[in-house]
């Protein structure tokens, strides 16, 4: 856990941060033989030897249709298949592959890809050595499709390795921010090992391939389902990035601890995207023209309206003297991190795609988010249940919703219908709203009460 915030509430800003240049990679629909791609034939040094984070956003194009990503449709079709991982040697070689590194010659052997599959869902597919059953790799994904990021926006895809215990780990899999899954192991390879030589991959199958399957794209293998869409500020950590702050780095400077690599995407131009960091290492960008350059930068899209975390829960201002995990609420009886509430989207009147999204909540449990229009107690809250009351002035109750896995969603991800602005009533000219999430905990934790809530959050909508 990280170390708790004893003094003054703090405000997380999630603003767009500076850039050199606004610009993303584009890609677009293939023809059988001809597939856009970036191949990426370095890792950066040391990446994979011990605890690594690999952090991405995409933004895909959803004009291309769900369906049977195979025969005919095999280029056009976001894939629907959800083949049950360990059911049959290929189970995993029918999804569309946002990066492929797997060694097609013994996937337990340093295999890594990302695939978007079931209709929008994102499984991460792991090789370290063992063999986890049919098809030799591990998967990473949920037991069911159910968070969709075909939705036309920009979203945040973070992997990373944690050790536990003496010679176990875990390889985690966040979505904007939101815990989508976890798989443990039983060792602790040296990827890099294998990373760095490409030994006991096939001969003209080393390295990553990114927005296309590898064989299809190097004419190894057949066509196979790849991804449309944008692709920027992919970053590479020789640290595991803390489950409390996966979703807070929205923009890097470079000089974080542990970041290896930062492929800004930024060039404009080209066929090559490098590294901003010292490494000199660049992917070749092949069957690359003009239109593959987007000037959209996943975290600088012009005006989006400004989010703002306060009322966080410290060992001072929570009821029973402990607090939870910086910018979160006070704890619950299944999180001690207590329960983290933030925004994706945007928050526009006229354009709205803003999602309120909350974890470290009790599974399945019942919950609403409502709104106010000022700070309570100056943003410091005041005891409410086994947590704070962070919102007052007049209040709003919105939509109930029932958390899933622990993490609650109400916006533009989940199709809320009708869009927050409605619910809320922002007035047309826009107007400064704060939020909160109050969610069932009936289980013996602090009080007697049976409920608690999230930290609080402020909105600037925009027109």
């Amino acid at each position: 856990m990280l170390p708790r915030f004893l003094a003054a509430p703090l405000v997380l800003s999630f603003l767009a941060g500076t850039h050199a240049a606004a610009q993303s990679l584009v890609f677009r629909a293939n023809a059988s033989g001809a597939y856009d791609h970036a191949r990426q034939l370095v890792l950066p040094p040391g990446f994979g030897a011990g605890e690594f984070t690999l952090q991405l956003f995409v933004k895909f194009d959803t004009s291309f249709p769900v369906g049977p990503a195979t025969g005919a449709d095999t280029l056009t079709h976001w894939s629907d298949a959800n083949i049950a991982p360990f059911s049959a040697p290929d189970w995993w070689q029918h999804d569309n592959w946002l990066v492929d590194g797997m060694n097609y010659g013994d996937p337990k052997q340093g295999s890594f890809g990302i695939q978007i599959y079931g209709g929008g869902s994102v499984r991460v597919l792991i090789g370290d050595g063992t063999d986890a059953g049919p098809g030799g790799c591990y998967t990473v994904q949920s037991p069911t499709p159910y968070y969709s990021i075909l939705d036309g926006g920009w979203h945040e895809i973070t992997v990373f390795r944690k050790f536990f215990g003496v010679n176990e780990a875990t390889y985690w899999l966040y979505v904007d921010g939101a815990t989508i899954a976890a798989t443990d192991t039983f060792v602790r390879t040296d990827l890099s090992a294998l990373w760095s030589t490409w030994s006991g991959f096939p001969a003209g199958e080393e390295g990553w391939v990114w927005g296309a399957g590898k064989r299809a794209a190097l004419g190894t293998g057949p066509d196979a389902p790849d991804v449309k869409g944008q692709l920027d500020e992919v970053r590479f950590w020789n640290v595991a990035r803390s489950n409390a702050t996966v979703e807070y780095l929205l923009v890097a400077t470079g000089t974080e601890p542990g970041i290896a690599s930062r492929f800004r995407c930024t060039e404009g131009a080209g066929t090559t995207t490098c590294d901003a960091q010292p490494t000199g290492q660049c992917w070749s960008l092949v069957n690359w023209d003009a239109s593959h350059w987007s000037a959209e930068d996943a975290s600088n899209q012009g005006p989006n309206g400004t989010f703002e975390v306060f009322c966080p829960g410290t060992a001072l201002t929570c009821p029973c003297g402990v607090g939870g995990d910086p910018a979160h609420g006070c704890p619950n009886s299944i999180w001690a991190s207590g329960a983290y509430l933030w925004a994706e989207g945007r928050a526009s009147v006229t354009d709205d795609s803003l999602t309120l999204i909350t974890r470290h909540l009790p599974a399945q449990t019942s919950c609403f988010y409502f709104q106010g229009d000022l700070r309570e107690n100056g943003g410091a809250g005041v005891f409410a249940g086994d947590g704070l009351l962070c919102i007052g002035g007049n209040l709003r109750r919105l939509q109930p919703v029932t958390a899933f896995q622990g993490n609650a969603y109400f916006g533009r991800q989940v199709n809320t219908n009708p869009p927050i602005h409605v619910q809320a009533q922002i007035p047309a000219p826009g107007a400064t709203r704060e939020y909160q999430l109050y969610y069932r905990n009936a289980a013996a934790w602090c009080t007697p009460a049976t409920f608690n809530m999230s930290n609080g959050l402020e909105v600037v909508w925009i027109p």
